[in-house]
């Protein structure tokens, strides 16, 4: 096993364009949170009550620990709890809130013996009081969470890695764990002499799992002889449906972000670099790429914004994908220097809209993106420009989208649908909305002030429709707005009218 090269790779993967029709939305306000040394964010959800959680680790005078920070929409803490011994050193990847109420967060434990990894999750309440600490993993083996997902009322899924054993590389690995901890499921995927880095694991409209990542083949001195981009699709019951990977003619392309698109297909982001036998992995670009539903290649695209671009998440929005990630400068290997966060918006086929670039002097890194209320995006990342520390959790607001939302398009359209009728209506009106997977879904009313007025679910629902009768004889007449919300800040609006 190539610890070190795994290791970098890892490591860089976590961490103006001419000729655009639509400027880039400006940032609007930036805060940091963290102490004097290092800490790294890595996951930021947008949880029911409006706030935000975002995860990672952080440094202490004797280890690294676990870290969480609640906050609000203008970015005023909330709390935040770290959690570890002070032997070890503890971060988490990624967190979900729960239905049952609180949050589920999973990670790696590293012990510190031979570079022994355990997979790690934290259960907390709201604000980070801790309620259980779990850990997976075999003696002696290596086992890490990247991505966490609730796919019933009483489990979570975990993708990520695990090492076999028997001298072979890393593999994809998926967990499945119930509420009180126990191991309901885990499964193991890889070919014996390459190494397979799970990073994002969604659950599918037919209640199966995708998750994407990477696939790398080292030579005996550590170098990368491929890597390509990777996507595994099992059964809900872990088995191996299939697996694909991606190339680009003497180019490594990597994997770190997918979503399925409502023709059951998917879309999935990440970067693509050219190799060049004596200087290295030069000229990343970010890369999209779109597959149908047995994974066979659509299209692709890749985008160079003037420096070498890494991108870290996509998420939909109304007709297209915005695509969050990291820039800088690279020296032939895994790793951007002097960098900067991007935002970047395409149609439904890729083709750029605009972008944007955030940043100061130092390295300011994007890797989580979640549309906002008021229609800009909120951005999370790392910086060493600004902050208490060598690196700080780092949150950045834009103002809103340039190309603007339209009401009455889904921005999540993964069979995500909301109505209402009659609309216009006399007090009361019907609305109707359908989820295609199991999952935490709040439906509420909003004035144009985005003041909730009426609240009319915030829990776990299993696939299907449902349907609630809005009673707003109470309320002045006047347009309000509908907001059917989804895990990661995923949503669907629609505008309905009071009339009286």
């Amino acid at each position: 096993m190539k610890n070190g090269v795994r290791f970098s790779l890892i490591l860089g993967i976590l961490l103006s364009s001419a000729g655009l029709a639509l400027a880039q939305p400006d940032s609007l306000w930036s805060v940091t949170f963290g102490g004097p040394d290092q800490d790294s964010l890595w996951g930021m959800i947008r949880t029911s009550d409006g706030n935000y959680i975002a995860v990672g680790s952080k440094t202490t005078e004797t280890s690294a620990d676990a870290y969480l920070v609640k906050f609000n929409g203008r970015g005023r803490l909330m709390t935040h709890a770290w959690f570890g011994n002070d032997t070890l050193r503890e971060e988490l990847h990624d967190v979900t809130e729960l239905a049952s109420g609180g949050l589920a967060s999973c990670g790696v434990v590293h012990t510190g013996r031979n570079d022994v990894r355990r997979m790690l999750i934290i259960t907390t309440d709201d604000y980070g009081s801790s309620e259980n600490i779990f850990t997976y993993g075999e003696d002696g083996g290596y086992d890490d969470g990247y991505s966490i997902i609730e796919t019933s009322p009483t489990d979570v899924a975990i993708g990520g890695v695990s090492y076999p054993g028997n001298n072979w590389q890393d593999d994809f690995a998926i967990r499945v764990i119930s509420s009180m901890g126990d191991q309901q499921g885990f499964q193991h995927y890889g070919d014996q002499n390459v190494g397979e880095y799970g990073l994002d694991l969604i659950k599918t409209n037919d209640s199966s799992y995708a998750m994407v990542g990477q696939s790398f083949v080292f030579d005996d001195g550590g170098e990368i002889v491929s890597g390509e981009m990777a996507i595994l699709k099992t059964t809900s019951a872990l088995a191996e449906l299939w697996h694909n990977s991606y190339r680009v003619a003497n180019s490594v392309t990597t994997g770190n972000s997918i979503i399925q698109t409502p023709d059951s297909g998917y879309v999935m982001c990440g970067a693509v670099g050219e190799i060049d036998r004596e200087w290295g992995i030069l000229g990343w670009d970010c890369w999209l790429i779109k597959v149908d539903a047995r994974g066979d290649r659509v299209w692709a695209q890749a985008y160079d914004l003037g420096r070498d671009e890494w991108g870290m998440q996509v998420i939909p929005v109304d007709s297209g994908y915005v695509i969050v990630g990291t820039m800088g400068t690279n020296n032939g290997g895994v790793e951007l220097f002097n960098t900067d966060a991007f935002l970047l918006r395409v149609n439904l086929e890729g083709e750029r809209r605009w972008s944007g670039v955030y940043g100061g002097r130092d390295n300011d890194d994007g890797l989580q993106v979640i549309p906002t209320r008021d229609g800009g995006y909120m951005i999370g990342g790392n910086t060493s420009t600004i902050g208490a520390g060598l690196t700080d959790f780092w949150v950045m607001q834009t103002s809103p989208d340039p190309q603007g939302v339209e009401f009455g398009q889904s921005s999540y359209p993964l069979g995500f649908v909301l109505s209402s009728y009659p609309n216009p209506f006399n007090s009361t009106t019907t609305i109707s909305y359908s989820v295609s997977t199991p999952g935490f879904v709040r439906l509420g009313a909003y004035d144009f002030g985005g003041k909730l007025v009426s609240e009319f679910a915030a829990g776990y629902r299993t696939g299907g429709t449902y349907h609630t009768t809005w009673d707003a004889k109470a309320l002045p007449s006047g347009q309000y707005l509908i907001r059917l919300e989804r895990a990661k800040g995923v949503e669907v609006v629609r505008s309905v009218v009071l009339i009286k």
